[in-house]
């Protein structure tokens, strides 16, 4: 499933965790999003709908999301 990659203006590398909290051979890798459009305002909804896309797409290939079933 192809993500709308045209909302996602950029994606940032912000660290890696490995310890507590996190089990053995696993490491918690944190992102940062930056949803924009040069046409629009973009609205929760809209923005959401990508995020959901971008987060199915990471379970895909084996990521989870903390706080996201």
């Amino acid at each position: 499933q192809k993500t709308d990659r045209g909302l996602i203006a950029a994606v940032d590398f912000v660290g890696i965790y490995e310890g507590d909290g996190i089990p053995d051979g696993q490491k918690s890798v944190t992102v940062s999003i930056l949803y924009q459009s040069p046409k629009e305002t973009l609205s929760d909804g809209r923005v959401g709908k990508v995020q959901s896309k971008v987060i199915k797409n990471l379970k895909r290939i084996g990521g989870t999301v903390r706080g996201v079933e």
